[in-house]
């Protein structure tokens, strides 16, 4: 191939021209506002941003976002949307407090696995209906790790993460089952 590129240009796996970033950005907002014309443009744009995330390449090189019906329910839920954004300043001190216990971690904005299940045994939540490994799972499953391979102090876990997570934790404690 002896044809000049422009720059900035490049190929994808399928010999498709890549978007450039005005262009992927543009396509997720048309995306959000088609998919969610009733829910603000933020919320609807969250919602897309957190699925195209989770998406990745399978063995053909096609993109598919991973299963997760409890996922796929925190993404649709108003009720839970509001609950949580009615509740958010408590939890972001709590998220704060509890990140910040490590003053060696310098991850000021992040929460370990180690400091979240701490948290959750300083709070009881630890018991037989929600085990450490069932969080420990939840935990796993947030940060799109089915395997579990990572060490606790490996993973460290945004606001959003956090939140989501207590939702998982929730979920099993109310339910008396794994996470989906």
């Amino acid at each position: 191939e002896g044809r000049q590129r422009p720059p900035g240009y490049s190929v994808s796996m399928n010999g498709v021209p890549a978007l450039q970033l005005h262009q992927f950005l543009e396509a997720m907002v048309r995306i959000a506002a088609l998919r969610e014309p009733e829910a603000p443009l933020s919320q609807a744009l969250g919602t897309v941003a957190l699925k195209v995330a989770d998406a990745g390449p399978d063995h053909n090189g096609e993109v598919a976002a991973p299963e997760d019906p409890l996922r796929e329910l925190m993404l649709s839920s108003i009720e839970l949307s509001l609950l949580l954004e009615r509740h958010a300043e408590g939890l972001r001190s709590i998220f704060l407090k509890w990140a910040m216990s490590d003053e060696r971690d310098h991850l000021h904005e992040a929460m370990s696995a180690k400091e979240f299940l701490a948290l959750l045994r300083r709070s009881q939540l630890i018991d037989v209906r929600l085990t450490v490994q069932m969080a420990r799972r939840a935990v796993y499953l947030t940060q799109c790790e089915p395997t579990g391979d990572h060490l606790d102090d490996q993973l460290h876990m945004t606001f959003l993460d956090f939140c989501e997570c207590l939702v998982r934790c929730g979920h099993i404690r109310l339910n008396g089952r794994r996470p989906p």
